[in-house]
């Protein structure tokens, strides 16, 4: 069977899912919720009373069209491209010759913030896990990632509050290491694992919350990659005496990886915050009055005059949320189109700050680590903009060329 078939196969799966879903899928799950389908269909539906029909036609539609994207994205190209070409193009996205310094600088930006936070913030000080050590432990139900680090004490172990205390002195040191890049890959593996420690211990008596994840997954890449080769105190001493090229020049073949990896989970993050909105509420989520309650409900917690001033403002209200879905529905689009960049993350910055400001949520991580963003803001304008202004002017003599476009088509 030629691989022209087996496209043809597919495509025609798609478009016969497509029509399930829009014919048949609706009135099995109305069946399911009356309780006249099959008796395991019937047992997936427990939220009778709570919730109407409506939002389970909902729940499966949006579930349905990710499950569709998802192996379309997964088989499409496996079906379109030899092995060798798929291998080819895996290696030129994700291991493509690219400058130290844009990872050095990720590095100092998300290590910089997080020690911050850590050092200065109330919600992740001593006397915060203080007050958390002190919960009763019919509250304490262990992440599976604590877990790991307990193994040798057992899974439900629970680390006592003179073990928090020097776990995380230990990580601040780890911290200010990382930062200025002192024996680079040890502070930062250091200091990814106690910050992963101290956060599942918190998150582990049932307040959880997403606004750490993919930080401490981005200290996790730093760790494993050579972020500490420039702009680092190892770089300076390893290369005081020597000839080498100064650390602007570097380069490395395993220096875009991470950066490439966080982007595209910054595209799935915000995707799926846009998806759990529309899945909560539908398209009755942007009328302004969910946002309005939202705002009137956490900036009255937080004491907050600016959010109290909003919530109050229902023309405000419904044109942010709409901004908010469309910005966060699409943002993936920087993936494609590099230059939205220019669009994308100005529009990120305020909505967070704003969010700041009116009480509803905080997210400082997520501000700090659109530092993985540079690349593309310095060679889709940035550069043009810095020698037009004389900025680094000698700098930009010597450069070498920056990184591919982060999108390229498989080598035929």
């Amino acid at each position: 069977m030629t691989r022209r078939y087996v496209q043809v196969i597919l495509l025609l799966c798609a478009v016969a899912w497509i029509v399930f879903n829009f014919l048949a899928a609706p009135g099995i799950v109305e069946s399911a919720y009356d309780g006249r389908s099959y008796d395991i269909l019937n047992r997936m539906i427990s939220g009778r009373s709570v919730y109407p029909v409506e939002f389970y036609v909902r729940k499966w539609t949006i579930a349905s069209w990710i499950v569709l994207v998802i192996a379309m994205a997964v088989l499409m190209p496996l079906v379109s491209f030899t092995p060798r070409q798929l291998s080819k193009a895996w290696t030129r996205y994700w291991f493509r010759f690219s400058s130290l310094v844009y990872l050095a600088l990720l590095r100092i930006v998300a290590v910089g913030a997080q020690l911050v936070m850590l050092l200065f913030e109330p919600g992740y000080s001593l006397r915060q896990l203080a007050s958390v050590a002190s919960l009763p432990d019919s509250m304490y139900h262990p992440l599976p990632a604590l877990q790991l680090f307990l193994l040798p004490f057992g899974s439900d172990a629970r680390p006592s509050l003179g073990c928090l205390t020097v776990v995380y002195w230990i990580t601040a040191v780890a911290g200010i290491g990382g930062l200025v890049g002192w024996r680079s890959r040890f502070s930062l593996f250091i200091f990814a694992a106690g910050n992963t420690f101290l956060q599942a211990f918190a998150y582990s008596f049932g307040d959880l919350h997403h606004r750490e994840a993919l930080m401490i997954i981005t200290l996790w890449l730093l760790a494993l990659s050579p972020s500490g080769n420039a702009l680092s105190l190892d770089s300076h001493l390893a290369h005081r005496n020597s000839a080498r090229p100064k650390t602007v020049q570097k380069r490395s073949m395993f220096a875009a990886w991470p950066l490439l990896l966080v982007q595209n989970l910054f595209g799935l993050v915000y995707l799926d915050a846009a998806l759990r909105k529309l899945y909560a509420g539908g398209v009755e989520w942007m009328n302004g009055y969910t946002l309005q309650y939202y705002l009137y409900s956490d900036a009255s917690r937080r004491d907050s005059a600016f959010g109290l001033w909003l919530a109050r403002q229902h023309t405000a209200a419904c044109v942010l949320s709409w901004v908010t879905i469309l910005w966060e529905g699409t943002f993936f689009l920087v993936l494609i189109f590099p230059r939205l960049i220019w669009i994308y993350l100005p529009l990120g910055i305020g909505l967070h700050a704003g969010m700041a400001l009116a009480g509803i949520a905080s997210f400082p991580q997520f501000i700090a680590l659109y530092a993985v963003f540079i690349p593309l803001l310095w060679k889709y304008g940035g550069r043009s903009l810095a020698i037009k202004c004389g900025v680094l002017r000698r700098m930009l003599a010597a450069e070498t060329p920056m990184t591919n476009p982060p999108v390229q088509q498989p080598v035929t």
